[in-house]
């Protein structure tokens, strides 16, 4: 049940077809030029599209979870309408989470994500312990709200207060921006609950477990070179806006993909031989498993390997527009 919990909530971000990638892509960008006033329109504007995605994801699977001709909805009801209230408030608090990281205020951004870890991991504890998996779900939508009031708050102080704002072809823009960036990731969120959806229906549940505890591991290996991706993205584009050189774009792109090439295999050797005494040490109910956990670090090589790169892929393309279009001008 909580496998599938979390399928839901992996998939209902795609409500918001890609605006929050816009929003750390076009505010770095703009933020590198020094164009505070779209750099402003553009918080609003994907601030729009976060309320309305949290309304229709409120009214789909909050208040028409009944109507849906799910199995697991239908079992899961209260379960499910739980997650998705959690979910839609959690698009709030994401939006101003990357809206920091798209100013590069990684300061704020360490505060909140040791924040989240600690929210999170009192409230489904506490709450756990009071009333079982609902008292778990319950947490973890206490948690969120928590998150969303103190992230805006502390946001607000540090870079101004944004407004909602619904202009149709400021929304629109936002979305022709962030949804073919946003892309990927669907397809990668997709390919991850369509593979726990798998293990669940035909491998049954103990078999669901291995892979759950193994995936846990493997991306919690692979989060250390995403952090780096997220912490260069903003950066390339605003060096983008400011049609800085290739000496610096080649040392926000190249040389940290370079290192984690170096670095990400001798951690994987290490972890891969480490893993059975972890199995045997904290997570004796799940040994059986540990062969699949090992397969799953050595694919999160991979997983860890293409952000920075699509980081300029996606940063570039702003750039390759300019480009083209001062081409057309000047033989205009």
């Amino acid at each position: 049940i909580w496998t599938g919990l979390q399928v839901i909530a992996a998939l209902a971000p795609i409500a918001c077809f890609g605006t929050v990638e816009a929003l750390l892509k076009q505010v770095a960008f703009y933020r590198g030029k020094n164009d505070a006033d779209n750099l402003r329109k553009v918080e609003n504007a994907v601030f729009g599209t976060i309320v309305i995605a949290a309304a229709l994801l409120s009214a789909v699977l909050v208040a028409g979870a009944g109507f849906l001709p799910f199995k697991f909805v239908q079992d899961n009801l209260l379960l499910t309408q739980i997650t998705a209230a959690a979910t839609a408030i959690s698009f709030f608090a994401s939006y101003y989470y990357y809206r920091c990281t798209a100013y590069e205020d990684f300061k704020l951004v360490g505060i909140f994500d040791s924040f989240r870890s600690f929210s999170t991991l009192v409230c489904v504890l506490l709450f756990a312990w009071r009333w079982g998996l609902l008292g778990a779900i319950i947490g973890c939508l206490v948690s969120e709200l928590l998150n969303w009031l103190v992230v805006a708050w502390v946001c607000g102080k540090a870079h101004g207060n944004v407004h909602a704002g619904f202009q149709p072809a400021l929304m629109a823009s936002a979305v022709r921006v962030g949804f073919p960036i946003t892309i990927i990731w669907w397809v990668y969120a997709i390919h991850l609950s369509v593979g726990r959806m798998t293990t669940i229906s035909y491998l049954g549940n103990a078999a669901a477990g291995y892979y759950g505890v193994g995936s846990s591991i493997a991306m919690l290996f692979a989060l250390v070179p995403n952090m780096i991706g997220r912490v260069f993205y903003p950066r390339i584009n605003a060096q983008i806006g400011a049609m800085a050189g290739q000496n610096a774009l080649r040392h926000s792109v190249v040389t940290p993909t370079s290192v984690i090439t170096l670095l990400m295999p001798l951690a994987q050797a290490v972890i891969f031989f480490l893993l059975p005494l972890i199995y045997i040490w904290f997570l004796p109910k799940y040994k059986e498993g540990v062969v699949c956990a090992q397969i799953l670090i050595f694919g999160a090589f991979f997983v860890g390997m293409i952000r920075n790169g699509a980081n300029y892929l996606i940063a570039v393309d702003r750039s390759e527009e300019r480009r083209v279009g001062k081409e057309c001008r000047s033989r205009w």
